[in-house]
């Protein structure tokens, strides 16, 4: 087999090519790490609201409005 210009300039860019594939996919599985990270977050500040809201249920805080007109 022959080693032309034309052979070491496609090497090249298959090999360039395959490197900018793994960056792509590199940033595309930070992004989605980044947003599950978002999301656990989310789920664990909505997990609080609801034990207060059921702590503040539970003690009848809130049911009663006195209101004289």
């Amino acid at each position: 087999m022959e080693i032309s210009a034309a052979s070491l300039s496609a090497l090249t860019q298959a090999r360039l090519a395959g490197e900018v594939s793994v960056r792509v996919a590199r940033t595309a599985l930070d992004a989605q790490q980044s947003q599950g990270e978002q999301m656990v977050g989310l789920l664990r500040v909505a997990a609080e609201f609801a034990l207060r809201e059921g702590e503040r249920a539970r003690s009848g805080l809130g049911d009663a409005l006195d209101v004289e007109a």
